[in-house]
């Protein structure tokens, strides 16, 4: 089991590494005309990469959501994937929601 430093330490260079990530994805979708899909795929992206969730329901270590989605199909059936994957969908989509109303007010003005 990992100590609490080397907790934070992996979780660092996670952030960093999904950082980069979401930074190329920035930029590989800048091309796009349509904002509020460009903006819809940006935050869908953000949470994919970022929300964390309990990698065990008994202990306080935190995972990435879609890590612990993707092993619970894997390793313990395919039904149980909705345990960190739910939340995800939950989050994913009331990001795509925000990410629509905020290209309908832009549009606006």
């Amino acid at each position: 089991m990992l100590t609490y430093d080397e907790y934070i330490l992996v979780w660092g260079g996670y952030l960093l590494a999904a950082s980069g990530l979401l930074f190329v994805f920035l930029r590989m979708t800048r091309g796009l005309q349509f904002a509020a899909l460009r903006r819809a795929l940006r935050a869908s992206m953000a949470v994919l990469l970022f929300m964390p969730w309990y990698s065990y329901a008994d202990q306080d270590y935190l995972a990435p959501a879609f890590l612990i989605a993707a092993f619970d199909a894997l390793v313990k059936g395919s039904e149980l994937w909705t345990r960190a994957g739910a939340p995800l969908l939950a989050s994913m989509l009331s990001a795509i929601v925000a990410s629509v109303l905020i290209s309908a007010a832009f549009r606006r003005r």
